[in-house]
């Protein structure tokens, strides 16, 4: 019942998708043209366009998300939670 659930579901959802898909590209392709460049970042990600061809990538991670600590063992828990247990 599951599976068949799903398969509905993502049927009707799919034309939704498509729309969306097609909407972005076009938007970002209009971006590059506008700037008249074949490239450009835009977040995270690359977006280029090649022989009329829309390719979209993601960039790596800039290391900014999550800072280390140093000194710190993400293994050990840290006691002293409010009901003095670890936390």
């Amino acid at each position: 019942m599951r599976a068949a659930r799903s398969y509905v579901y993502n049927r009707d959802l799919k034309p939704k998708v498509e729309e969306r898909l097609a909407k972005a590209a076009s938007r970002m392709e209009s971006y590059l043209l506008r700037n008249a460049t074949e490239s450009a970042y835009l977040g995270r990600y690359r977006v280029e366009l090649v022989n009329g061809e829309l390719l979209v990538s993601e960039l790596p991670p800039e290391g900014w998300e999550q800072l280390e600590m140093d000194g710190f063992d993400g293994d050990k828990r840290i006691g002293g939670g409010l009901d003095g247990q670890s936390i």
